[in-house]
């Protein structure tokens, strides 16, 4: 559009671009005297214009880091209060999922110094890096195993912890902070006991289809709606939520669901969908905005019909405490059946894809490596699946699968 302004996405409609070997679109940017590569983490061309104008505006006027691409922030004190305060910064995380992380390696910190009372967490935030090692890690899962006779909900408790601080601890997320601890491998002398769901594999495959048939019978719409969500695209409870039917978007004859990560601000995916979900979701639509109708404040919008949803599937046999869960862990083992560990990891929402392996597959993690060579010729040949290739998969998410392999 001629003479429109750069903050109107009339202005970046054919600005935007999809570098080859992806399907996002970027935009350049010049801010601070600096030009670079900004992504727009959409596949949607509309989207990616309306995105690039509220960027630049952003960066016009307060500079790259008001979009958040400022330089490398460093920790003044190698402490773990700093540390976390600038992981939670970098990565966006919410203050719930930020809590539970910083806890967990606080609390394995303030084990190892043996501190004690109320404010032990506190005294751990002071503590420089160097505390944390493999040895400490390790001498801490014992002892705390140990002071509770080693039961079941003991390990489980240890195991979730130890998750959680790995994850804060992420050496691909310190690499690029530019931040060193005394040991880069710090967990993968630690033992790591394996999130199991037995009876996922009991079930067998397409025990699911039986159970689609009678949800379209028994449920009502606003049900049906989060169960299709949850056993044909995956999604999480949260994003299941928050998901608005501008985030249902159709390409090239494939239809995509626009996901925005409910664990951190600003991270998005695209996947898709086969074309009838989409076609039934719209035929079921009962609210202008959101997917899903709301029906409560807290803790989520449509909080009655999730419990509502889930009610009927304990008593239609689907096993697990978090039985709308056991549902995108289906959906996700189809997709590594179909298309490889790579895809569904990206799918699923996971950083790291030895999550996805672990946790989320209905076949054991040696069955998963056994069949790579097939799996990556899939994704070679059906790439479109999630519009990414294999070279990109490894590439931007940093993924390697031979680690992975050798540690089984």
């Amino acid at each position: 559009m001629a003479g429109a302004s750069k903050s109107t996405k009339g202005y970046w409609r054919d600005r935007v671009f999809t570098p080859k070997g992806t399907s996002l679109y970027y935009a350049k940017f010049s801010a601070d005297k600096k030009q670079k590569l900004v992504p727009l983490k959409t596949t949607i061309k509309k989207e990616a214009a309306e995105r690039a104008a509220e960027f630049w505006s952003k960066a016009n006027d307060g500079g790259w880091e008001a979009i958040g691409m400022g330089d490398k922030v460093k920790i003044e004190q190698r402490t773990f209060g700093g540390l976390i305060d600038l992981v939670v910064r970098e990565r966006g995380l919410k203050p719930t999922t930020a809590q539970n992380y910083s806890q967990a390696i606080l609390s394995i910190v303030a084990s190892i110094k043996a501190f004690k009372g109320r404010d032990r967490l506190d005294r751990a935030r002071a503590e420089d890096l160097c505390v944390l090692t493999t040895e400490g890690i390790q001498r801490w899962s014992r002892e705390y195993l140990a002071e509770r006779d080693g039961s079941k909900q003991a390990r489980s408790s240890r195991d979730a912890m130890l998750r959680a601080a790995k994850s804060l601890l992420s050496p691909k997320l310190l690499k690029k902070l530019g931040v060193t601890l005394p040991c880069s491998d710090l967990f993968d002398e630690v033992h790591i006991g394996t999130q199991k769901f037995n009876k996922h594999n009991e079930m067998g495959e397409g025990w699911w289809k039986d159970l689609e048939a009678r949800a379209r019978i028994e449920l009502g719409k606003e049900e049906l709606k989060v169960f299709t969500l949850a056993i044909q695209a995956g999604l999480r409870r949260g994003e299941i939520d928050r998901l608005k039917w501008n985030d249902l978007q159709r390409k090239d004859e494939r239809s995509y669901v626009l996901v925005r990560d409910v664990k951190s601000e600003g991270s998005e995916r695209s996947v898709q969908v086969n074309t009838k979900v989409l076609d039934l979701l719209e035929s079921l639509e009962t609210c202008p905005v959101y997917v899903i109708k709301g029906t409560s404040k807290i803790p989520y919008r449509a909080h009655r019909v999730f419990l509502s949803l889930i009610g009927w599937l304990k008593t239609n046999g689907v096993p697990q405490r978090t039985a709308l869960h056991f549902l995108r862990k289906e959906a996700i083992s189809r997709v590594n059946d179909k298309f490889g560990p790579h895809v569904a990891s990206y799918w699923a929402g996971h950083e790291d894809m030895r999550t996805t392996v672990r946790s989320y597959l209905r076949k054991s993690p040696k069955e998963v490596v056994l069949r790579y060579d097939v799996s990556a010729v899939l994704v070679q040949r059906k790439w479109g699946f999630c519009g990414f290739s294999l070279t990109e998969f490894l590439g931007l998410s940093g993924l390697s699968f031979w680690p992975l392999a050798r540690q089984w």
